[in-house]
């Protein structure tokens, strides 16, 4: 089979299949490990959503709902509200089914969640085949976007679905519009390809407005089609102009829906939005662009904990290393968009799926549509660059094996990463779950020490509690810094009969990158300072005991009438997440065993 780049290629049937398996084998090699992690996170507040609710529209638009006092653990520093409502409904009608087939067990759902990775990396490589027509570099370009190290999140995390289904349609409906709008196939000139039949265009829109239903950002797609229109495709014409109204349409009518669904208003704000009224709104846009630049062409992973904090105090140097890296990149890619226009419009992809989410606090699974177009024109370089002499085929298969083994090791790495966080999550939902039948309904539970990311785990440890979720009342009263060593637990003293004295052992609560990124959720910009108090609830009092530029050493929590009152359940959180009870008698603190 003749696979040069000039001449558009077939994949046969079995062809097809083959390259699959190879995509499939990539993947469980890069992400394989995620089978046997549990929930975790956001999972436990939507899994108690469609727990609770029916298959009524309005009950997958309930389960959207993230971040009230309700569904998660409340933090006395905060001063905003922390409710997010994302309109998500159609993600959430799949993973309920999907749900009700697993009965609600964690590892068939992360299969799906490797099946979704595998659908999506075949779609980029089909699109890859259309602009390439070389069935290898194709193959290779669905191969490195399934290995990317960015998607260590999306694909490990069962919430993050929203993004898998998100972008399955997408890509399905950019396919779709690719065959109505005659883009040419194998880097053959415009003409070379006739327009398809407006079934093409039919299938666009539902794919768009499918899309639309699993994740918001997908707006900008209509963007993204006339991009690839200007750079790739035909010259705009009335066949285009149509289908760009009837994808508009589809947009309008989401957004009317989508206003009625949620009471007449898309405001968010912080911690997940910096409004553009926000004094630091150009800052934290011009340091998020840098940070995802950084993740897609240098593989930085895309975490606002540390390396988005870390950014935002070296900004100088961190704008430096992008455009060192610029330079790389385009040495690298400018021959590629010499040779093919099209190119231009995959480096442009990325820019404009990302633009929206310039505002949004960062996250990692957020670069999953914008790869796409990433994978595609780093195939196209390495299949271009090969081209002029077999050095230089050498060369760019070299560089594609050094790319599939790296991206695979990065993978494994960010994953255990993230499966250590869960670990620690599931230590302490387990040890707090032993306590079944002494925590009651309308209890308090506070912690001390809590893990970073344990923050939406009320709904599960009310339901190992045996309780209806929501009829306790969380709070953490320190987080365990990330750097914080096993024998570097926080040193607790009870004061009299009523107050709590928080001391750290090892690092400064609040400090480092994660101390940061906590601080500014919550609206600070500036450290605590001694002395300074907190009336956050009826329970208890916050006094900032000792503190500097680089965190907190000491606290007081002051509680209302006193640390043995009834209902009060104070825990202490361990190096790896579990939790003890402790038990108060006066200035006399000691552990109290499960029942």
């Amino acid at each position: 089979m003749n696979t040069s780049p000039l001449q558009p290629v077939a994949i046969r049937i079995p062809a097809f299949w083959k390259r699959t398996a190879v995509l499939a084998l990539l993947i469980f090699a890069g992400h394989g490990a995620s089978l046997p992690s549990g929930f975790f996170h956001d999972d436990h507040v939507h899994i108690a959503h469609l727990k609770n609710g029916g298959w009524h529209p309005g009950d997958f638009v309930q389960a959207s709902l993230l971040g009230t006092d309700v569904l998660m653990v409340r933090y006395w520093w905060l001063q905003y509200e922390t409710r997010w409502h994302p309109l998500r409904p159609l993600t959430l009608a799949i993973m309920k089914v999907e749900h009700t087939l697993c009965g609600y067990r964690a590892w068939p759902m992360h299969a799906f969640s490797l099946v979704w990775h595998v659908a999506n990396a075949v779609l980029v490589m089909l699109l890859a085949w259309r602009f390439l027509g070389d069935a290898f570099w194709a193959t290779a370009a669905g191969g490195v976007f399934a290995l990317h190290p960015g998607h260590f999140e999306t694909v490990q995390w069962v919430m993050a679905q929203t993004e898998l289904t998100g972008a399955f349609f997408l890509l399905l409906a950019t396919l779709c519009y690719a065959n109505f709008s005659g883009w040419p196939r194998g880097g053959g000139l415009p003409e070379t390809d006739a327009a398809g039949s407006y079934q093409w265009l039919i299938g666009a829109c539902a794919g768009y407005a499918a899309a639309l239903g699993c994740r918001e950002s997908a707006l900008v797609l209509p963007a993204a089609l006339f991009v690839l229109d200007c750079l790739w495709g035909r010259r705009i014409g009335r066949r285009q102009w149509v289908g760009y109204a009837c994808l508009v349409l589809v947009a309008a009518v989401y957004l009317l829906l989508a206003s009625r669904a949620l009471g007449g208003t898309f405001q968010q704000g912080r911690p997940h939005i910096v409004p553009p009224d926000d004094p630091e709104f150009l800052r934290f846009i011009y340091t998020k662009a840098l940070l995802y630049f950084l993740a897609v062409f240098v593989y930085v992973p895309a975490l606002q904990i540390p390396v988005g904090v870390w950014l935002e105090s070296h900004l100088v140097f961190g704008t430096l290393l992008v455009i060192a890296a610029a330079a790389a990149a385009w040495v690298h890619f400018f021959p590629a968009m010499c040779e093919r226009r099209g190119a231009w419009a995959w480096l442009l992809w990325p820019a404009v799926f990302l633009a929206p989410l310039l505002p949004v606090f960062a996250a990692s699974h957020h670069l999953y549509t914008p790869l796409a177009g990433w994978a595609v024109l780093l195939a196209a370089a390495l299949m271009l660059g090969g081209r002029k002499s077999d050095k230089r085929r050498r060369i760019s298969l070299v560089v594609l094996g050094i790319a599939v083994v790296g991206f695979t090791v990065g993978c494994n790495i960010a994953g255990y990463y993230l499966r250590e966080q869960m670990n620690a999550e599931h230590a302490l939902i387990s040890s707090v779950a032993r306590h079944r039948g002494r925590i009651k309904a309308g209890d308090h539970l506070a912690f001390v020490d809590m893990p970073l990311l344990a923050c939406t785990a009320n709904a599960t440890i009310e339901r190992e509690l045996g309780l209806e979720p929501g009829s306790t009342t969380m709070h953490c009263l320190t987080v365990r810094p990330l750097s914080a060593g096993p024998d570097q637990a926080g040193r607790l003293t009870p004061v009299e009969e009523r107050a709590l004295r928080v001391e750290a052992a090892g690092p400064a609560y609040f400090s480092g990158p994660e101390g940061t990124a906590l601080l500014e959720v919550g609206g600070w910009r500036r450290m605590f300072g001694e002395g300074q108090r907190f009336e956050p609830n009826e329970l208890f009092d916050v006094v900032v005991l000792q503190a500097d530029r680089s965190g907190v050493q000491a606290l007081r929590f002051d509680f209302h009438p006193s640390l043995s009152r009834e209902g009060l359940f104070v825990f202490r959180c361990s190096y790896d997440g579990s939790a003890e009870l402790l038990g108060f008698d006066g200035q006399n603190m000691g552990r109290r065993p499960a029942p």
